[in-house]
């Protein structure tokens, strides 16, 4: 069954379009509900659009609690919105019902619009309510956002991103120019061309971040992490993760526990300590310094022009290399290695304790 109502009002905005759906379900997926019971379920949707005027505004700001966002920037003085509410209900009368309480909310700080979808408590008939927004705005607006339980497209932003996104999907950021901070939890997706710095939490998350000019502060606990040419330094907290660092420019600095670090083609120095886990820098040039316990620490060594001196301290830890090295035993369980490969220009400083390190030119 479909029944359709189409209104226009004038509003405060300008001109605002609606109509309603009412039809059954095809394909949808909710965290609130069982797949399955909920493609069985009838659902109503209203459908509306909004021009805002932009030319006092310096920030954008977005809750949407449960759908799909897209934040796309281009060359306008207006915000255009476009949202869609959809409201699964144990019958089509109740699923209308609850959706005329609904209410998109908007409220104006200064130089701020702020935009949120106002819900009431559910009854229990109502098994879940889906928003999805579409966004066009100026490129110079600063752009707040908390999202959950959706897909999420940002591009094309010059003012910076603050993002708030929890059991995401699919979140996909091109093109941001300022700084960007993202806090992420139990969510995928990719992080590409930023101009400026990036400040990334990410907690029970798989993402990867290619092509970032600026620098990186990352927080991490649970994640799986891919990372590709920083231009800036890197400073990282790891918690039982998995990171790959690549074509990192700057200097890397970082402590680990629980976790698997691995650097590949870095051209600055480097700083970890690990705990439980494995640092594996591969194929690196300049000064390198880890601390590891209970740690394997694999390091391989690219400059031989420029040459390393080498410093290895361990406590009933052991080693494995084909450098050519001095040992000397401090008791029955420490030890030190020393040597100089050609120039001896880089540092090479490690100390392990309960582990193993693997050292190779």
């Amino acid at each position: 069954m479909i029944i359709t109502a189409l209104a226009i009002s004038d509003g405060i905005y300008g001109r605002n379009s609606f109509n309603y759906r009412i039809n059954r379900m095809t394909s949808f997926s909710s965290i609130e509900y069982n797949r399955e019971r909920l493609l069985a379920l009838p659902n109503v949707s209203l459908d509306e659009t909004l021009t805002i005027p932009a030319e006092s505004l310096a920030t954008f700001r977005l809750n949407n609690r449960h759908g799909d966002v897209q934040i796309i920037g281009k060359d306008t003085d207006v915000i255009e919105v476009a949202y869609s509410i959809t409201v699964f209900a144990d019958s089509e009368e109740m699923a209308i019902k609850y959706l005329s309480e609904l209410t998109l909310n908007q409220t104006e700080p200064p130089e701020q619009l702020d935009l949120s979808v106002q819900q009431p408590a559910k009854p229990l008939t109502v098994r879940s309510v889906r928003t999805n927004f579409i966004v066009y705005l100026p490129h110079s607006l600063h752009v707040l956002l908390e999202s959950n339980h959706g897909e999420t497209v940002l591009e094309n932003l010059h003012a910076g991103v603050e993002v708030t996104l929890q059991h995401g999907r699919d979140l996909q950021v091109r093109n941001i120019s300022e700084e960007a901070n993202f806090d992420v939890s139990h969510s995928s997706g990719e992080i590409q061309d930023l101009k400026g710095n990036l400040v990334l939490s990410s907690t029970h998350s798989q993402l990867s971040l290619d092509r970032v000019q600026g620098c990186l502060d990352l927080s991490a606990r649970h994640s799986n992490l891919d990372i590709q040419d920083v231009a800036g330094n890197v400073n990282f907290v790891a918690g039982h993760d998995q990171i790959n660092f690549r074509r990192v420019a700057g200097f890397l600095q970082g402590a680990s526990s629980h976790s698997d670090i691995c650097a590949t083609g870095l051209e600055s120095d480097i700083d970890i300590s690990g705990r439980y886990g494995t640092v594996r820098l591969l194929d690196t040039t300049g000064s390198i310094i880890v601390s590891g316990r209970h740690t394997l620490i694999d390091v391989e060594l690219r400059d031989v022009a420029k040459g390393y001196t080498v410093l290895l301290r361990t406590d009933r830890a052991n080693v494995n290399s084909n450098l050519e090295l001095d040992v000397s035993e401090t008791d029955r369980n420490r030890k030190t290695h020393v040597g100089v490969v050609k120039a001896g220009q880089h540092n090479v400083r490690v100390k392990a304790e309960y582990g193993s390190i693997h050292l190779n030119l």
